[in-house]
């Protein structure tokens, strides 16, 4: 394969801004679109030729920066190992779709590992010990919730989170790899497209679109519990709820969180906070194309 050249990949990236910049000017939805395939192709070339290091002073305001997490961990309580076990969520009392049911009862057989279903009626049992729901829980949307207890999962117990759809393949040569790395801390499907990583500000949003390809997706996930990266993780999203404590008891969500006065954006809780921390700590992550789903099911 032939190397891209400098004059390639920056003539690739000034097409890519000028389709961009008259998609949003003219509010032209194909010339936004054209764009995002340009920086694609711009950023897939440059990708094998560019090494990401971490450096704190392009991210200066951002909060991964914040890194004081040892008063959170209780070693007892969280294990070494990631238990090779997985976990799906359904955070609300409305009944499962029949699609969604039949998921569930495919899940283990497909995945090769015991499924544990969460629901209200038995999240009390998959709490840890010390480690309680934030008091906000509650007043979250089921989406938000959702997005809540994926940060529990990798900051507390550690194993695998599932979307409730039906999975791709065995998953037991993706743990085994945690088994042979111990700095392997979250593995999870990569992603293909510079949009679907979070859509951020500034230099921090930049380099997550530039590094897209080796970011990893939290649809479906393997998670080390108690490393940094998830600690940091349940910190953000624990803080978060702390600023918007005040508004949920005004203005609580129901399942997609778009009642009138819902403070919480969709990704707020999720992508802008864990797609940050995957490229703060890019060395410990890893992208797979065989967790996900051999197609989507929505309903």
């Amino acid at each position: 394969m032939n190397t891209p050249n400098s004059l390639t990949l920056k003539r690739l990236a000034q097409k890519a801004k000028h389709y961009s910049y008259i998609g949003i000017k003219k509010s032209n939805h194909l010339s936004a679109a054209a764009g995002n395939v340009l920086l694609d192709r711009y950023f897939h070339a440059l990708e094998p030729l560019t090494d990401y290091r971490f450096d704190p002073s392009r991210y200066r305001r951002s909060f991964i920066l914040r890194e004081d997490h040892t008063h959170m961990v209780s070693p007892e309580n969280i294990p070494a190992e990631v238990p090779r076990v997985a976990y799906a969520f359904w955070t609300g009392n409305n009944p499962l779709t029949p699609n969604r049911a039949k998921n569930i009862d495919a899940m283990e057989e497909i995945l090769g590992v015991p499924v544990k279903l969460i629901t209200p009626d038995n999240l009390d049992e998959f709490l840890v010990e010390g480690f309680p729901l934030h008091p906000s829980y509650e007043k979250l949307s089921l989406v938000h919730r959702s997005d809540y207890l994926r940060a529990y999962l990798a900051a507390y117990k550690g194993g695998m989170y599932v979307d409730v759809k039906r999975p791709k393949g065995n998953v037991a040569g993706l743990f085994a790899q945690f088994d042979q790395n111990p700095q392997l801390w979250f593995l999870g499907t990569k992603h293909h497209h510079n949009m679907d990583v979070a859509h951020m500000s500034g230099k921090l949003g930049w380099d997550l679109k530039k590094f897209h390809q080796r970011i990893p997706a939290n649809g479906h996930f393997i998670a080390r519990a108690a490393t940094p990266m998830a600690l940091e993780w349940m910190r953000e999203v624990n803080r978060l709820l702390d600023y918007f404590a005040p508004q949920l008891e005004t203005f609580p969500g129901n399942v997609v969180g778009d009642v009138v006065g819902y403070p919480i954006s969709w990704n707020r809780l999720l992508n802008q906070v864990h797609h940050p921390l995957c490229l703060k700590y890019l060395e410990h992550t890893q992208v797979t194309d065989e967790l996900g789903y051999p197609e989507q099911q929505y309903r």
